[in-house]
């Protein structure tokens, strides 16, 4: 055990999946930022604020997935880390990650996204862009973490095949 308190959670459990909701919950009240010695240990920031103060502070909070081993070796944000698999853009610090964000912004941003929204609730009818879990104040997804997964997925390949030209009349 670590010099500092650490909770059970384990977020690859049966556990977690039946009960992601309530697990974040009792964190988010008991123990907004705490230390899990799973996967080898790792912070678990699970209300709103620090996760707030994590995304706007990379100088002490890395997403950086250093595989090839020249920058400073960290792992990523993965969680367990994946030996050489790198997921671009979130696995970049910046300055590497502005560039991806201003190659993608154009096709993500809320005015893009606006004109978009009419037409994939016509296709998707299981995507509501409205009720995404931090507009209610936490960083995590409501009670089906895999859902709003999916959800996102099917958003990304949607937009991704409007984008291309692919088209998407069927939801993947």
């Amino acid at each position: 055990m670590a010099d500092r308190a650490s909770i059970a959670y384990d977020h690859h459990s049966a556990e977690h999946a039946a009960n992601a909701a309530d697990i974040h919950a009792e964190l988010r009240a008991r123990c907004p930022v705490a230390w899990t010695e799973s996967y080898g240990g790792f912070w678990l920031a699970s209300a709103y604020e620090p996760c707030v103060r994590a995304a706007k502070d990379p100088e002490r909070f890395r997403s950086d997935h250093d595989i090839e081993g020249t920058r400073e070796g960290y792992r990523g944000i993965t969680i367990p880390s994946l030996p050489n698999q790198r997921f671009i853009p979130s696995e970049a610090d910046p300055p590497e990650f502005l560039d991806y964000r201003r190659l993608l912004q154009p096709w993500f941003s809320p005015g893009a996204i606006a004109k978009l929204t009419p037409s994939t609730a016509l296709r998707c009818p299981t995507v509501r862009l409205n009720s995404t879990p931090w507009r209610r104040g936490n960083c995590l997804a409501r009670s089906s973490t895999l859902r709003m997964g999916s959800m996102s997925t099917v958003f990304i390949e949607h937009r991704f095949g409007e984008m291309t030209g692919a088209g998407s009349s069927d939801c993947w």
